[in-house]
């Protein structure tokens, strides 16, 4: 999994903005972060160039000379690209700066001769600094033109010229990669919100928004169409309802760039936003383009036979008992695994169902072992995701259609079913810690550190959050204890046990001295030895199973 730090900081204000010390403490506490990523690295030394003057190369038909205004001065540089003009700013590598040369090796820029002509740089292309995709339109010999298509991104920066090339688009974030076997057994980490509860668990943040998401006022239309649940244990929460989304705007930058830099790519805005939501609250969501759901929704397990054709445009059969959603055209969504072609929103939609549904995690498992077939959404899912998250999440979708389209209208009542579910009450006893840690801990310590995690604590009482499904028993809650106060603290102390052997024991060894003190001669043969070994040691050979190899033969 991929975190972003700024996107954390949405929610808390760190104490040490060191990212190799957030780094640290994540890895120490919560889970080993496998690599700390500078956001725009490859533009170390980039910056943003205007070009003076244009001339032709006198000894190269399709390079030409340019002098080109940066932040240490005009730079005389040769360049091949086509859409080359006078007065274009272009984005410019210094001398020193790492680029992709012709986006495959990647090579440091030195001042060299190019046909006879000194360049003290390189004006670049999208694919020789990894920007791809910010430029889709710049391909083959094109170089990359601020003034063009993202002129934009110059809205705030007039005079740009030299301008640090990670600062005009604000590739300043750290990216963590967090394997997601450290928190496998942590459905509340698949997303930046549990890892911000964390940074404030571990005492390396104070809270800036605490992340509360609450559903907005809903009308009482009633759904075009009816929901059925054959099984309420394999889906037991669910939410959705109907939105209308007129002249949808293209997705913020905003939020496409944080989707970039943890492994999404932008599919429009309702697809957006329900990735947005996956990563920040960790529930993934799904929209459907209202008018292709043809009558009423069942969901329910899949018969024998039954296939659906997936948004990667693939018919994949569908073992018996996979949870589907169908309707009178029959299966049109793959529950939390992927939705179906037919159903997909496309530019041109107006309406859709926005739904939450909480599957069993075990149903998902199995699906992804019969079809092999396994996504984003599928491994969150078979964590068993809370029931708290789907309602979060729904919440935090609203909102976001709202914010990003402001036109947006939600046209429908909340169809719902199931509950958040209940925290149990947990007896927590102080004896009990110091048994399982070895440490004596304070019992102010103990109530604060759960209570930083989330928990209600009275007396001996503990009542777990409703996002950590995983605290169930006493042990449990006294490992969330060991982490966060850090097992670095419990000194290394040898083990102190009587030892002593058992009494069936005593007696062998016992009668094992006397027949040696009597003269016999005790024998201690391998185990695996053959027929002639165990004859000579004066064993009977057919007392014991027959080896294919044995030693001796």
């Amino acid at each position: 999994m991929k975190l972003s730090l700024d996107w954390i900081g949405d929610f808390v204000e760190f104490t040490d903005n060191s990212p190799q010390t957030i780094a640290d403490k994540i890895s120490v506490h919560t889970a080993e972060v496998d690599e700390v990523e500078q956001q725009g690295a490859a533009l170390e030394k980039c910056c943003i160039g205007k070009v003076l003057t244009v001339e032709k190369h006198l000894n190269a038909d399709k390079l030409s000379l340019c002098e080109v205004e940066t932040d240490q001065g005009t730079k005389r540089v040769v360049c091949g690209g086509t859409n080359l003009r006078e007065g274009m700013h272009v984005a410019f590598a210094h001398i020193g700066a790492r680029v992709k040369w012709h986006g495959k090796e990647v090579m440091t820029l030195t001042k060299t001769k190019i046909r006879g002509e000194t360049s003290e740089g390189m004006i670049c292309a999208a694919e020789e600094l990894g920007l791809e995709s910010l430029f889709p339109e710049c391909t083959g010999k094109s170089i990359i033109d601020l003034d063009g298509e993202r002129k934009k991104l110059e809205v705030k920066h007039k005079n740009s010229v030299g301008m640090s090339l990670r600062e005009f688009f604000n590739l300043t974030d750290t990216i963590l990669h967090v394997d997601n076997h450290a928190i496998t057994h942590r459905p509340d980490l698949f997303s930046h919100t549990g890892f911000a509860r964390e940074c404030i668990a571990i005492g390396m943040a104070k809270w800036k928004k605490e992340p509360l998401y609450n559903l907005p006022k809903l009308p009482k239309s009633k759904l075009p169409f009816t929901i059925h649940v054959e099984d309420s244990h394999t889906v037991p929460r669910y939410l959705g309802c109907t939105l209308h989304i007129e002249n949808a705007p293209a997705t913020p930058d905003w939020m496409k760039k944080r989707l970039e830099a943890t492994g999404w790519r932008s599919h429009g805005l309702a697809i957006d936003i329900t990735n947005y939501v996956t990563m920040e609250v960790g529930m993934p969501l799904h929209s459907f383009d209202l008018a292709d759901i043809k009558g009423n929704i069942q969901i329910r397990g899949a018969a024998k036979g039954e296939s659906i054709r997936t948004l990667d445009d693939i018919e994949r059969p569908l073992p018996e008992g996979a949870i589907v959603m169908s309707d009178n055209h029959g299966i049109f969504d793959l529950l939390g695994i992927m939705g179906g072609l037919r159903s997909s929103t496309k530019e041109s939609t107006t309406d859709i169902f926005l739904h939450a549904a909480v599957v069993d995690r075990k149903a998902i498992r199995r699906t992804i072992l019969a079809t092999g077939h396994r996504t984003d959404a599928a491994t969150v899912y078979e964590k068993g995701i809370p029931h708290i998250t789907a309602e979060q999440g729904f919440a935090r979708a609203l909102e976001l259609f709202l914010v990003c389209a402001p036109k947006t209208k939600i046209t429908s009542e909340l169809h719902s079913w199931g509950e958040n579910g209940t925290a149990p009450a947990i007896p927590l006893s102080p004896d009990r810690v110091h048994s399982l840690l070895g440490i004596e801990v304070p019992q102010k310590t103990i109530d604060s550190t759960l209570e930083s995690l989330g928990c209600t604590v009275k007396k001996n009482t503990v009542s777990p959050p409703l996002w950590r499904p995983d605290l169930r028993t006493e042990p449990d809650l006294i490992e969330e204890i060991g982490r966060i106060v850090g097992y670095s603290t419990i000194p290394p102390q040898s083990p102190v046990a009587p030892c002593s052997l058992p009494k069936s024991d005593h007696r062998t060894r016992a009668l094992r001295a006397r027949l040696k003190e009597c003269g016999y001669t005790e024998l201690l043969p391998s185990s695996i030895l053959g027929p002639k070994l165990l004859t000579q040691c004066k064993m009977d050979p057919k007392q014991a199973p027959e080896l294919a190899n044995a030693f001796g033969e």
